[in-house]
């Protein structure tokens, strides 16, 4: 029987030879997803610049706030145009004189007032193509005598490009053939949306073709099931053409999916020697002991492919779809109770929900459901021995169940399975049995569900609740993000001040605020609990960003009145404004916090918090407690005791932190939310460029501020600054 051969794919071999050794070959998009699943496998195995506003001078007293998005008045664009017949082009000075414009946002604004922007004259096109009409190398042209050329005032950008996309010899304007659409797609899946780069490997094609291509083929391009026609006409194809030529065979079919879902369609569902039996147990055991042997995916998917092990008896061959499909919805512990109308019957969830977009991997090989009820309970863990005393901190509601089960699915899976960190789910109204029992059969870890207490969840007696009233109904008549609520308000009160007290709480030294509807996209292969207190780091964040002015008016000039009166010595409120220059505005988004739950217990954030809560301003106002916490880590902690999560991928509503690491890498980026650590709004460039030692800036009762340079800020009253902390 040693000769005897029983094929069942081209792709994925099990070798059995006489003496019961084994060897397993697997493709290359099971690797891709074992890697990435990073769950049961590895367990297995061990400017708005600062809003100073300027008037005649970058040091003069604030006069008004200017919208990020209000228009150009006459009077500004006049300062600007003086402003650069004075000095030049230093856009990025120019911010400390139109608070609240971007260098960009001004520089766009002068060449708009002072180039024309008007649709391209038949005058200007014969002119350009008279000079630029034989012309091959950019950098052999002189665009400034072109420019000068030209009737109207044109930018050199604009005259570059006209060049670019309707003159240069070399551009091919016909129809894309199906080659140069190959190539554009490979390009794209190498490069990403660098039209640039691109244009460049492309040579006969403009940035603006390879972009307005690439967006016709995503548009275009067919998704969902194949229909019974596309089927035969792909069996068709395939069996005129052999499997190695899918274009032909996408040019046969005169079809709009992509060669990869043609490819995919047939390897996997199509090819008549594709086995869909069940995995044996002598599979799955393999593939256990090739992971515990090997301890990287690199090295077992080598080992999979070496022909060394071939002295076979018979070859058993499986697609990727079917090495993913059958061992995670064989058994899934991640199961659902409808309601306790079921009695306790598990309902395994939907099967969209158990792959989701087939990208989640490998869930369970076990054969049996775990279930964990509404009580303390936990699994064993080759983990538990490092764990620390932390928690997972979810303030949700009832009605938010569907979205924080996803929330709850994505971080089980990149973390908390292999760890079974405990869970405390609080709520301002008691929890219904239906979300209990939902929630507590995702995950092995302990789970707490708490209430809230009316006294951390209440308008307090020294708010006037006339005058919250009457602001509320302000802030929401001039469409101010949550202005109107004052739901939204008790919760930043609640996360500032009082959930670090929550009784619930008490055991522990560190926390993870989740929230619900929030996504994770990377495998977390540590524990960010130890790391936390190995490295004497006490807060932690993934996204930092520019708050909105008009929620926060007076809360930089309460932190300074703070400081001063408790003479605090600060390294790292520099990061978030200056004593010239104001508040800038930046923190960090709480909604993604890792820190020390001692942070808030210290005496003196205590009596931080107890001064901000005295004005009232949680409520008259609708200050946030991502702010509140920013501030009082940079009145209390130096830059080394705050981490920035760069590894942790993570998305909350539109704002998104994931770095790309490549197809063998731990984190899989959303394609349709862009990474915001360098948009338009983000502080993480002067996050990274705050010096690691911090600024000096201390505090004294009488009002001076000194600053490292030894620059002394005097109180220009002179009398000392008291505020009364409760």
């Amino acid at each position: 029987m040693t000769g005897l051969i029983f094929k069942r794919i081209t792709q994925c071999y099990l070798v059995f030879n006489s003496n019961f050794s084994y060897h397993l070959k697997r493709p290359f998009s099971l690797i891709r997803r074992l890697e990435s699943t990073n769950s049961n496998w590895r367990s297995l195995i061990d400017t708005p610049k600062q809003h100073p506003q300027f008037t005649s001078t970058a040091t003069s007293t604030p006069s008004k706030v200017y919208s990020i998005r209000r228009s150009w008045s006459h009077q500004d664009t006049e300062r600007l145009l003086l402003l650069v017949k004075k000095y030049g082009n230093k856009w990025k000075v120019f911010t400390h004189y139109f608070p609240g414009r971007t260098a960009f946002g001004i520089r766009s604004h002068y060449f708009s007032v002072t180039h024309d922007t008007t649709r391209w004259t038949l005058e200007e096109k014969k002119i350009l193509q008279q000079h630029l009409g034989e012309k091959t190398n950019p950098d052999k042209i002189d665009w400034e005598a072109i420019r000068a050329s030209l009737p109207k005032r044109r930018t050199i950008a604009r005259i570059k490009q006209f060049w670019q996309n309707s003159i240069q010899p070399t551009l091919n304007r016909g129809s894309w053939t199906v080659e140069e659409t190959e190539q554009l797609k490979n390009l794209v899946s190498e490069h990403g949306t660098d039209w640039k780069l691109i244009s460049e490997k492309m040579s006969t094609r403009s940035e603006e073709q390879c972009r307005n291509k690439w967006a016709y083929e995503v548009a275009t391009m067919k998704k969902g099931e194949f229909s019974k026609d596309e089927d035969e006409a792909l069996k068709k194809a395939v069996e005129k053409y052999g499997i190695n030529e899918f274009q032909k065979i996408k040019q046969e079919m005169d079809s709009k999916r992509s060669i990869s879902q043609l490819r995919t369609r047939y390897n996997n569902f199509l090819d008549p020697d594709v086995d869909r039996s069940p995995w044996t147990k002598e599979e799955k055991e393999l593939t256990i002991e090739l992971f515990r042997e090997l301890r990287n995916i690199r090295a077992v998917k080598a080992k999979m492919n070496s022909l060394l092990y071939f002295g076979s008896l018979y070859v058993v061959s499986r697609p990727s779809t079917s090495c993913l499909s059958t061992l995670v919805n064989e058994k899934a512990d991640l199961t659902n109770r409808e309601s306790a109308r079921h009695g306790g019957v598990q309902v395994p969830l939907p099967i969209e929900d158990l792959v989701e977009n087939d990208q989640q991997g490998i869930d369970e090989l076990d054969d049996e459901y775990t279930t964990v009820e509404n009580k303390p309970f936990r699994e064993q863990s080759p983990f538990n021995e490092k764990k620390e005393k932390a928690v997972i901190v979810i303030l949700v509601r009832n009605s938010e169940l569907t979205a924080m089960r996803k929330t709850l699915r994505q971080f089980e899976d990149r973390f908390n399975r292999k760890y079974n960190y405990p869970y405390v789910f609080l709520n301002d109204e008691p929890f219904s049995d239906e979300f209990k029992y939902a929630i507590s059969v995702m995950t092995n870890a302990e789970i707490k569900f708490g209430l809230v207490p009316s006294s951390m969840w209440s308008v307090p007696d020294h708010v006037n609740e006339t005058v919250m009233n009457s602001q509320l109904a302000d802030y929401a008549a001039r469409n101010i993000m949550y202005g109107g609520s004052l739901s939204y308000r008790h919760m930043c009160r609640f996360n500032s001040g009082f959930f670090y007290r929550h009784p619930l709480l008490a055991e522990y030294d560190y926390y993870w605020r989740v929230e619900p509807g929030v996504s994770f996209f990377c495998d977390i292969d540590y524990d960010p609990f130890k790391f936390m207190k190995d490295n004497n780091k006490e807060y932690g964040f993934t996204i930092t960003l520019k708050e909105i002015p008009e929620t926060i008016p007076s809360l930089w000039e309460h932190t300074l009145k703070f400081a001063h009166q408790q003479e605090l010595n600060t390294t790292l409120l520099g990061f978030f404004g200056s004593p010239s220059g104001g508040y800038n505005l930046c923190h960090y988004w709480s909604n993604f916090e890792i820190a020390s739950l001692n942070l808030w217990r210290d005496e003196r954030y205590q009596k931080y918090f107890d001064y901000l809560d005295s004005t009232g301003n949680f409520f008259y106002e609708r200050w946030g407690d991502a702010i509140v916490h920013s501030l009082a880590a940079g009145l209390f902690l130096n830059k080394s005791q705050v981490h920035f999560f760069n590894d942790i991928g993570y998305k909350h509503d539109d704002f998104s932190h994931c770095v790309d690491d490549g197809i063998f890498g731990k984190c899989m980026c959303p394609e349709n939310v862009p990474n915001f650590d360098y948009s338009w709004g983000s502080c993480l460039s002067e996050w990274k460029s705050y010096a690691e030692e911090g600024h000096q800036w201390d505090f004294k009762k009488n009002g001076d501020q000194y600053l490292e340079n030894g620059q002394v800020f005097q109180n220009s009253e002179g009398a000392a600054i008291d505020i009364e902390l409760n």
